[in-house]
């Protein structure tokens, strides 16, 4: 699948990490390049299809970030029956149905966004079983949401897969 779209050889730490990933283990990703990609080759390898409430929160530090990774996971899913969305600001918000029980599989998002889906939904991301903390060390100097990334990883380190 992620040959097709010109993945065929994991660089060093990679296949590491993919691995560890697939195996449900929680995984620091802690390397100069690669991390992004790594992270989203574990979660489309994992996401079913059939499911189509979300399985995998992808959180950064800004909206650019957000729509980066997205993109390359619309590159490498092309091919994939998995629907991912992007929310980075009120508008693209307000397009989504959250309520809907065909929500996106995959959701990236900031922590401001995510914070206004919590109190919008509760409940919406209890079916994740992956969240992705892609820029940890930038997220975490976000004081105003620290405390929301903190429930968020809280909630997910007593249920769920952190990595």
């Amino acid at each position: 699948m992620m040959a097709s779209k010109g993945y065929v050889e994991p660089i060093p730490h990679q296949s590491d990490g993919i691995t560890h990933i697939l195996e449900g283990r929680d995984v620091i990703l802690n390397f100069s390049k690669g991390k992004t990609s790594t992270a989203l080759i574990g979660v489309l390898q994992s996401i079913s299809e059939s499911v189509t409430t979300p399985q995998a929160i992808l959180l950064y530090p800004s909206a650019k970030e957000a729509q980066k990774a997205h993109m390359l996971c619309l590159e490498m899913s092309s091919i994939m029956n998995i629907k991912s969305v992007l929310l980075i600001s009120e508008e693209t918000l307000g397009h989504q149905d959250i309520q809907s029980n065909n929500f996106a599989q995959i959701v990236f998002t900031t922590p401001w966004i995510l914070q206004k889906v919590q109190l919008l939904d509760p409940q919406l991301f209890n079916t994740a079983k992956f969240l992705v903390l892609d820029g940890a060390n930038k997220l975490m100097e976000l004081n105003s949401f620290r405390s929301v990334i903190l429930k968020v990883m809280y909630s997910y380190c007593n249920e769920q897969n952190l990595w």
